[in-house]
């Protein structure tokens, strides 16, 4: 099962652009800080690479750098040689649906080739 569901902020302004086969898309990056206490207080953060597809990359437009956002999709992993004939590889997730709970009155959920509705917001 490949699964992931992702709370943060936009860490980036967001990329979009164009397939060759004529598909929007969207890269973006999320920063999810983690709290967590030993003696005393410390967090940290981490960054992970997104992309999103479809009309939805559309709906990215409204977001911007330091926007909270819920991410749900799968981890996808791509692979290539570089100069050097050395192995790489690039971990991001696909995006499937998110939320942008801009709005705390109600958040809009956005899904792959959908049109956004209304949900019940999650964040309160």
């Amino acid at each position: 099962m490949n699964i992931v569901i992702l709370y943060g902020n936009v860490a980036q302004p967001p990329d979009h652009g164009e397939t060759k086969t004529g598909v929007q898309y969207c890269n973006f990056a999320i920063g999810i800080r983690e709290v967590f206490k030993k003696k005393n207080f410390k967090d940290k953060s981490v960054f992970v690479d997104c992309v999103v597809y479809g009309e939805s990359a559309e709906y990215m437009k409204r977001c911007g750098q330091g926007d909270e956002i819920l991410i749900y999709g799968q981890l996808d992993v791509q692979s290539w040689k570089d100069k050097a004939d050395r192995w790489q590889k690039k971990f991001r997730i696909n995006v499937n649906k998110f939320i942008l709970p801009k709005d705390k009155s109600a958040a809009t959920e956005y899904q792959n080739d959908a049109e956004p509705q209304e949900v019940d917001n999650p964040f309160g």
